[in-house]
């Protein structure tokens, strides 16, 4: 599922904020040589966390919602669920950490969404058990709905041509974050514990386009025909949780 949500979109935008976040990891590598992020006892800093967790979405797009409703489709939950990765490096002698992370929802319904981001954060406290820290990261927004239901009456020439036809839009996503780690268990090389994390989530979606995946290459192509759907900006908090490991 994750293989025909991505496309060539997606390294464009990932480049755009390679250009934007890359001046935030060079001016901000202030050296502080007595901060170590989850100290271990033996005084070696940890240099990475990977950490596996639920998200709940407060976002909302209601023009997708209501054609979905209109020709049979699984709609949104009120609030949807997401599982996301992420991974963090921490330089031992800066206060920031830097990140990749991917998140896809996990609710019953037919529109399949998938975020794909970098992320700076600065790390405002920093503990043996305790790290807190805030940040920004932007990527790739990707959604699709899969048409294996009703279509409207505009799509069935295509349908009858190229069969079994899809909708796509993709976009940048923003997020602002607060994040805190909690270490509950450590040895002299790892330590394991849970995270909570409140975010404030910006998802600017492009117009949907129609159009089909090619079963030789698994890739989208675009038709031309104009869908109609109004397309809308998305805003809402997300609350995540989960399970981190340092090392």
């Amino acid at each position: 599922m994750l293989t025909s949500l991505v496309s060539l979109s997606m390294r464009y935008r990932l480049t755009t904020c390679c250009l934007i976040l890359v001046p935030v990891f060079v001016f901000a590598q202030t050296r502080v040589d007595s901060l170590r992020a989850f100290q271990p006892t033996s005084g070696e800093s940890s240099t990475f966390v990977v950490d596996l967790g639920t998200s709940l979405y407060t976002t909302k797009d209601s023009r997708i919602d209501h054609f979905m409703s209109t020709y049979g489709y699984e709609t949104p939950l009120a609030i949807p669920v997401a599982v996301s990765l992420e991974a963090l490096a921490m330089p031992s002698n800066s206060k920031m950490a830097y990140g990749v992370i991917s998140k896809i929802i996990v609710s019953d319904q037919d529109l399949l969404t998938a975020d794909f981001s970098l992320a700076a954060y600065r790390r405002f406290f920093v503990s043996k058990r305790i790290m807190f820290l805030a940040g920004l990261a932007l990527g790739d927004h990707i959604e699709r709905i899969v048409l294996n239901n009703k279509l409207p009456p505009s799509f069935d020439s295509a349908a009858k041509q190229y069969g079994e036809l899809s909708l796509r839009r993709s976009g940048l996503t923003a997020e602002t974050t607060a994040k805190i780690f909690w270490r509950i268990l450590k040895t002299k090389n790892w330590g394991f514990g849970p995270f909570f994390a409140v975010a404030y989530d910006a998802d600017l979606n492009s117009h949907w386009k129609l159009g089909y995946y090619s079963p030789d290459s698994n890739r989208f192509r675009r038709l031309s025909k104009h869908t109609g759907i109004n397309s809308g900006h998305e805003f809402g908090w997300v609350l995540s949780a989960g399970i981190s490991i340092d090392f």
